[in-house]
């Protein structure tokens, strides 16, 4: 969790530093009356003040060490118990069932994106905005431009519903040519990371649509890949994509990126146990 330095903690930050100076300035009289009494050397002074300083000093670094590392533990203890522990319940529970309809199935990836919002909004202000939606790739008869990603996972922020492959041509408007690139860099297993959708560099990259109005302002897509073991060895098979985003510019880091291809590889084991399939609308 990020802290803010506020008036109180520079209040307790110079009052230490008062402190200190006060101790050492005790500690160094302590010293001169030690090296009168004892007759010992400068020098001798000079170096067991500094053992000592240097003993606390270290002391004093290890015990803040201990304190921010327990607080960052802390922090992802709660993060785990509020979204993926619950997540993984979730899966266990719904695997230990027998096979069910796709009523069922659309529920538990909905809980899964669900758990995942929640990650993505742990510990930021109230009003922040975040959403993750799972969608399935369906493969056309006629290559690369039939094929479509469909979302599975029910949403209330009003997601998009599908992107289309349609062959890109310079034909095409901007938000036909965005969903064919999507789908694009889905089957090639390539992970989307965008960090200001309004910077031209990034729509350029991304073959975004530059007219289009969106409520985030930053994303992240990686592709959903298994094992396909039909055929013998077993190969990587992409099935879908994983989007995550925020209203907030350059928000996603190297941490987001992991969790996040941890929850796809887990909506992975699932398409392999049960064959998810596209809602009927």
């Amino acid at each position: 969790m990020q802290r803010s330095w506020n008036r109180f903690s520079v209040f307790v930050f110079v009052l230490c530093g008062l402190l200190s100076s006060l101790i050492l300035a005790f500690i160094g009289l302590g010293f001169e009356w030690m090296k009168g009494w004892l007759g010992a050397p400068d020098y001798w002074v000079t170096a067991t003040l500094g053992i000592v300083l240097g003993v606390v000093g270290s002391m004093g670094a290890t015990a803040a060490a201990i304190r921010r590392e327990t607080a960052i533990l802390a922090d992802g203890a709660v993060l785990m118990d509020s979204t993926l522990i619950p997540t993984a319940k979730l899966l266990i529970g719904f695997m230990a069932l027998p096979s069910t309809n796709e009523s069922s199935e659309r529920q538990v990836v909905t809980g899964i994106v669900g758990r995942l919002r929640e990650y993505l909004k742990a510990g930021k202000p109230l009003g922040f905005s975040a959403d993750a939606n799972f969608y399935l790739l369906i493969n056309g008869n006629s290559g690369l431009h039939e094929r479509k990603l469909v979302r599975i996972n029910e949403t209330e922020t009003g997601a998009r519903a599908v992107f289309n492959g349609s062959r890109a041509t310079r034909f095409q408007s901007d938000t036909a040519k965005e969903e064919a690139a999507v789908i694009t860099r889905v089957c090639k297993q390539l992970t989307a990371h965008c960090n200001n959708i309004n910077d031209e560099s990034e729509q350029e990259r991304l073959s975004l649509d530059p007219n289009q109005e969106r409520s985030y302002k930053s994303f992240l897509s990686v592709p959903v890949v298994i094992e396909n073991r039909s055929g013998g060895s077993p190969r990587p098979e992409v099935i879908g994509m994983l989007s995550v985003n925020a209203d907030q510019k350059n928000y996603f880091q190297q941490q987001h990126v992991v969790y996040i291809s941890g929850i796809a590889r887990l909506i992975g084991k699932l398409h392999e146990e049960r064959s998810l399939t596209p809602p009927v609308e």
